[in-house]
């Protein structure tokens, strides 16, 4: 996971996630993702998951601070 985020118009770090009360612990979340396969093979297939959002049960959203944007990334990306 990302080290900062962003939940409503405040940012923190990803400890502070559960330190502010956003997160608890067994609570349902939700996480967006991207997936990059690094090695894909028949027999082997090693990815990276870079998670840029999460939704709370109260449906509040946190958002990655990431060097790029998804919604860029993602129109480039090419099918798999």
């Amino acid at each position: 996971m990302p080290p900062a985020w962003i939940v409503g118009e405040e940012e923190m770090m990803r400890e502070e996630l559960f330190e502010s009360g956003y997160l608890s612990v067994d609570e349902s979340i939700t996480v967006k993702a991207l997936r990059a396969d690094m090695i894909y093979k028949e027999e082997l297939c090693i990815y990276l998951l870079l998670g840029y959002e999460i939704i709370d049960e109260d449906v509040v959203h946190a958002y990655a601070v990431l060097p790029f944007n998804i919604q860029d990334w993602r129109a480039k990306k090419p099918p798999i």
